[in-house]
């Protein structure tokens, strides 16, 4: 009776550790499984819903920086670009400099520290608006409008790493917008585009330099004389096709629409051009265009008070996206890192915002970089190769002059990998008057957000 009541304890214990072993089984793979969903639940690009954003207000964000030094001159129109070595390039129009002129600093990453000024433009000239962009040999490219004689000439120079080249003439019209984009690629060609106003009309040109021959290919316009062009902005993809966008109406539109065209060799493609922008009879303007290392398009764009967002992934446009906040937004410009995450730079009301799209976290809150009595003007953003932005804009909180401010933010990324976690239950059983150890060994995967 005893052996009896003493087997059928056994039998219970062993019951008993059994469901235990299958209940924690249990509730280790619903941990996973719930741990997964979280994950899969993340804002991407392609959920053009409500953002869910995480905060990024811990970025290590650098005191305000004066670029410009003359006082009691206004400094406007800021532009930046940065190169492979991770240096800054900061050009503006300065009316310091006879009527107006271009000026030039550099930030070198080697010592960490600013130029002197230089002045780009020739000496009694009223030249404004610059652009600026650089290459794959870290050349720097710069074009502006002179206005100084009865044309407005669009003019252009470069430095090779040793000196600057000669201001060569890219085009000369009787009457001209400011817009204008320069945009070089890694094959030797720079492309400049510009808007020409006719007396019904706006064209869109273009014509690019080869820095091999020295020399400029045809100037070809891009739109016919039915609509009223301006803004262009221009991109390159890994295949050396080039983006455009621009904004544009005509006689039969109520408002200025985003429209997309693409570059293959030097044809451009023969179909009409692409309205991107999906909202009828509401003003889009300020159009920005950037590829990524997969050749996807991200443009944004300002539209009444509101800073709006797509892109194109196998050649479809997804719908757009507001990503400004409740204030009155304009002058957005956009900058991709090497690691393809988007950074994003605005004025509204009187602020100075910056917002993130991280490729693996998603959205992220939008920050304000100046304080509540900031006056700011014309933003431009880019990103270095460490993982770093860098924003540029007009101010005349300090003084009540205009003059060019920069701030840099060390981004802090927080990357979501996958890892492997290995558990290992040991159980003891015993059966008859044998005592047994049971292992088991369960291995599965993790995704884990890592800072």
């Amino acid at each position: 009776m005893v052996n009896y009541i003493l087997k059928i304890k056994q039998k219970l214990l062993q019951a008993k550790l059994f469901l235990i072993i299958v209940l924690f089984v249990i509730a280790y793979f619903q941990s996973s499984n719930i741990q997964s969903q979280i994950f899969s639940n993340k804002q991407t690009l392609n959920q053009q819903s409500e953002l869910i954003d995480y905060n990024i207000t811990d970025t290590a964000w650098s005191n305000t920086t004066r670029v410009s030094e003359k006082d009691g001159y206004g400094s406007y129109n800021p532009e930046i670009a940065s190169d492979n070595a991770g240096n800054l390039y900061v050009v503006w129009d300065d009316e310091s400099v006879d009527d107006y002129g271009i000026l030039y600093r550099a930030f070198l990453n080697r010592n960490a520290s600013w130029t002197s000024i230089q002045t780009i433009s020739e000496e009694n000239t009223f030249s404004i608006y610059p652009r600026i962009t650089t290459d794959k040999n870290n050349y720097i490219h710069i074009s502006w409008w002179d206005s100084t004689g009865t044309d407005e000439l669009l003019l252009y120079k470069y430095y090779n790493g040793n000196r600057w080249s000669e201001v060569i003439e890219v085009n000369a019209c009787d009457d001209a917008w400011a817009s204008h984009e320069i945009l070089s690629t890694n094959n030797g060609s720079v492309y400049f585009f510009w808007i020409e106003r006719e007396e019904n009309c706006s064209l869109l040109f273009f014509r690019s330099y080869l820095l091999l021959t020295n020399e400029l290919t045809q100037k070809i316009s891009i739109t016919d004389c039915n609509t009223w062009a301006d803004s262009p902005s221009a991109t390159v993809d890994t295949l050396y096709n080039i983006h455009l966008v621009w904004e544009a109406k005509n006689e039969e539109m109520l408002a200025y629409e985003i429209y997309y065209k693409t570059l293959a060799g030097y044809n451009w493609q023969t179909t009409e051009p692409v309205i991107i922008s999906k909202l009828d009879d509401l003003s889009d303007k300020n159009p920005t265009v950037k590829a990524d290392s997969k050749d996807s398009l991200h443009v944004v764009w300002d539209q009444k008070g509101e800073i709006h967002y797509c892109f194109m992934s196998d050649n479809v446009w997804t719908s757009e996206l507001k990503i400004s906040g409740f204030g009155w937004a304009l002058t957005v410009d956009l900058a991709i890192d090497k690691r393809d995450n988007l950074h994003f730079t605005w004025e509204e009301s009187t602020w100075l915002m910056y917002k993130q799209f991280n490729q693996e976290t998603g959205w992220s809150n939008n920050v304000n970089l100046t304080d509540f009595f900031s006056i700011i003007f014309s933003p431009k953003i880019a990103a270095d190769t460490f993982g770093s932005v860098h924003i540029v804009w007009n101010d005349c909180t300090i003084d009540s002059m205009w003059e060019v401010y920069n701030i840099k933010g060390q981004i802090s990324y927080l990357d979501k990998q996958t890892i492997i976690l290995i558990t290992t239950i040991i159980v003891p059983l015993v059966l008859g008057n044998i005592a047994v150890l049971i292992i088991v060994t369960i291995k599965r995967k993790e995704t884990a957000i890592i800072e």
